[in-house]
C-alpha cells in the first residue's frame, strides 16, 4: 500500500518526491502498532537513498515526516 500511495502521488498528483514531498500529509486512522507509518518512513528513507539524497534523510525525517505523518487508533483494543 505504501508503494502504491507513493506511486500515485508521483504519477497522478504531480508530487515528484512522492511521500517525501513537503506538501504531503499522511494519516493512518487505524494505526494499531504503527506498522503502516513505520513502513512509510522506511520507504521514504530508501527512496531518498536510491536517489542519492540519503544525506538529507535526517533533516527530512525531522522537518517533514515527524510533523506531517499522523496516526491514531479508533479501537484501543487493537494494540493492547
Amino acid at each position: 500500500i505504501v508503494r502504491a500511495v507513493d506511486s500515485l502521488l508521483r504519477s497522478e498528483f504531480g508530487r515528484g518526491e512522492g511521500l517525501a514531498d513537503s506538501s504531503v500529509r499522511l494519516l493512518d486512522p487505524a494505526t494499531g502498532t504503527g506498522t503502516f507509518l513505520a513502513r512509510a518512513y522506511r520507504h521514504v528513507a530508501e527512496a531518498m537513498e536510491k536517489a542519492g539524497d540519503g544525506g538529507l534523510w535526517p533533516d527530512r525525517a525531522r522537518a517533514h515526516l515527524a510533523q506531517h505523518f499522523f496516526g491514531f487508533e479508533l479501537l484501543p483494543a487493537a494494540y493492547t
